[in-house]
């Protein structure tokens, strides 16, 4: 899809794209260079290897990647081309996209992450379940990390077309799969959080920069569901962090029926007041993903 499509030929949004866009080059110069001075002082290597460039030159070369950068900072060509240049060495040190599913299997087989059928404006649900004890922390961040950059990778469209939901509901919901889909409904489901099992606060506000800042313009909405007294500390340490257009998004559920306003019930999962009895199974999982590569 075109970028005129997003910002409706607005010849003022135009001219922004096209000016971060010529900006672009000169972007990455200064991320090599950055890579470089890192790299010059634990190793002798002082070139950038050709994966990471593939991989860079992929992510900019998007114009609705660009346009989310933009929307992001209110369309600010200096603020977005800081961003996204902190992305990029962000992308560098962490290596999202080399993440697998099987890395972060021990924090994946139980249910604590996946993705399960689309909502009324056909936005891919994404399930966050705490289940059992903590486990490995920062695996459960590189597991989420994985969930967003597999959807970005193969397209919000494919990535579900051979869903164990899909499946069952190819005719019925077909039109609910446009190409220009973007963001994500989220349901954070609190029923097993305790303090025992939840993260460290630096783990939780790594988990918030990584998501605001490097996946900008990704959230539609969140459920917040049985989110009990302890996660009101954590809450109150992290939310002057959000912008005042995510805190608006995010939504402390009281009835069942506000989800219902956005996820039709034969899409909802059971405990959450719809009709799907879907149950997750992780080689089922990992299986109908497969198919979407």
């Amino acid at each position: 899809m075109s970028a005129n499509t997003y910002i409706n030929g607005s010849d003022a949004l135009n001219s922004k794209l096209k000016e971060f866009r010529s900006k672009i080059p000169a972007l990455l110069d200064d991320v090599y260079e950055e890579i470089l001075l890192k790299d010059a002082h634990g190793t002798d290597n002082n070139k950038i290897d050709q994966d990471t460039t593939n991989e860079f030159e992929s992510f900019v070369s998007s114009d609705s990647t660009l346009l989310r950068y933009l929307r992001a900072y209110n369309w600010s060509v200096d603020k977005a081309f800081s961003a996204l240049k902190k992305t990029l060495i962000w992308r560098n040190d962490y290596k999202p996209h080399k993440i697998t599913l099987d890395q972060v299997k021990s924090e994946a087989i139980n249910g604590n992450n996946y993705v399960n059928g689309f909502d009324r404006f056909s936005r891919p649900i994404i399930y966050l379940k705490k289940r059992g004890q903590l486990g490995d922390a920062e695996k459960n961040v590189r597991l989420l990390v994985w969930t967003m950059e597999y959807a970005a990778k193969v397209g919000f469209q494919d990535l579900f077309k051979h869903s164990y939901w899909f499946q069952f509901n190819l005719f019925s919901h077909r039109q609910l799969m446009p190409d220009n889909v973007e963001k994500i409904c989220l349901i954070m489901d609190f029923s097993e959080y305790t303090r025992a099992n939840s993260p460290p606060i630096s783990i939780s506000m790594q988990t918030l920069d990584i998501l605001t800042s490097h996946y900008p313009e990704r959230l539609g909405i969140s459920f917040m569901i049985n989110a009990p007294f302890a996660f009101s500390a954590l809450w109150m340490i992290i939310s002057p962090f959000l912008h005042a257009v995510t805190k608006e998004k995010i939504r402390f559920v009281i009835s069942n029926s506000e989800i219902l306003e956005v996820i039709s019930p034969e899409v909802l999962e059971a405990g959450y007041g719809g009709t799907s009895e879907y149950q997750f199974n992780f080689d089922m999982y990992k299986a109908s993903l497969a198919k979407s590569e």
